[in-house]
């Protein structure tokens, strides 16, 4: 039977479960308040898990997030794992366990509450909550879990993620409408600077006084004409670097 807390505080009741066959787990959690009323219960796949206990304490940092995002200040967490429950316990700055860095991190989020209480919960008492971190899911809440009143947390932050993913999805929208825009900009302003090399090329020639290329060539055939015509030998010779003269016959 599971008794709730004193006054003023918050019982967190955690489980995890390991399938070492697959390497995956279920984390459960079920959180009453002072008089014994469900405040929320949720359960959750554990997609990576190296041992029993890893499964344990990742379930501990996760029902620590929760009690932190949840704003609760004084909580008591109860956990079937005794090894876990010890090494949070041991009085040393850093823990040398395999998991030790992960016993750090616990220890640390527990700076963040004005009062924490772990202890050790037997299998037997927390056999409800074991269930449900091997299924992973409700369908609806156990004996143990159904209090005076039934808050639906788990369907409340369900509701919340497909809200969370579905603005996701509009804000992925948005940005990609962006670029395409800008995109388009990018194509207009190359254009645009490509008619300013231009306009910029023909105010240099005018500024110069010179002709383009193809002017001058025609002027200078048509000044070899005249030299011709007139008789003018030296000079069409002098106009040759424009106009090739050599195939023109007296």
């Amino acid at each position: 039977m599971l008794s709730p807390p004193l006054a003023g505080k918050y019982k967190l009741n955690v489980d995890a479960a390991y399938i070492p066959k697959t390497g995956v787990g279920g984390i459960s959690v079920v959180v009453r308040n002072d008089k014994g009323e469900l405040m929320d219960a949720m359960a959750l796949p554990l997609v990576t898990a190296t041992s029993p206990k890893y499964a344990e304490i990742m379930a501990l940092q996760f029902e620590m997030k929760f009690a932190r995002d949840a704003s609760f200040s004084s909580i008591l967490i109860e956990s079937d794992s005794q090894g876990v429950v010890n090494d949070l316990k041991k009085d040393e700055k850093e823990s040398w366990a395999t998991d030790g860095h992960l016993i750090d991190d616990i220890r640390r989020s527990q700076q963040q509450f004005d009062d924490v209480t772990v202890s050790f919960c037997p299998r037997g008492c927390n056999q409800r909550n074991r269930r449900n971190g091997h299924h992973w899911e409700w369908l609806d809440a156990p004996t143990c879990a159904r209090g005076k009143e039934l808050i639906p947390g788990l369907l409340r932050r369900m509701r919340a993620v497909e809200e969370d993913l579905k603005l996701t999805e509009e804000q992925k929208k948005e940005v990609e409408d962006k670029l395409k825009m800008v995109e388009r900009e990018k194509k207009e302003l190359e254009y645009e600077v490509g008619e300013l090399g231009k306009q910029k090329r023909l105010l240099e020639e005018k500024r110069t006084g010179q002709r383009p290329r193809e002017n001058q060539i025609w002027g200078g055939f048509i000044s070899v004409i005249g030299s011709w015509v007139f008789g003018d030998y030296d000079d069409a010779l002098c106009l040759g670097q424009l106009v090739d003269i050599s195939r023109w016959k007296l």
